[in-house]
């Protein structure tokens, strides 16, 4: 009666373990997004063309850095 017990427990371990695996596998996919972005004030023209050189722009971080002060550029 005891190895029935023991046996009847490793199963239930073993379907739970199966089913944790199975629910961790996700299709998501993480994607760092907060690399890359770059940060100039204002309407910069052609800006919006493939290949425009921003190299001159700062590296900033999403969401933005305050590393650049925002109310710096607003007069009240």
């Amino acid at each position: 009666m005891k190895n029935a017990q023991l046996l009847f427990a490793f199963c239930i371990c073993l379907f739970c373990s199966v089913i944790k695996a199975q629910q961790s596998e996700s299709p998501r996919k993480k994607i760092n997004f907060n690399r890359e972005w770059k940060y100039a004030h204002g309407d910069v023209r052609g800006a919006e063309r493939i290949g425009y050189n921003d190299s001159g722009w700062e590296t900033v971080g999403v969401p933005h850095s305050f590393s650049i002060p925002y109310f710096r550029f607003f007069s009240v």
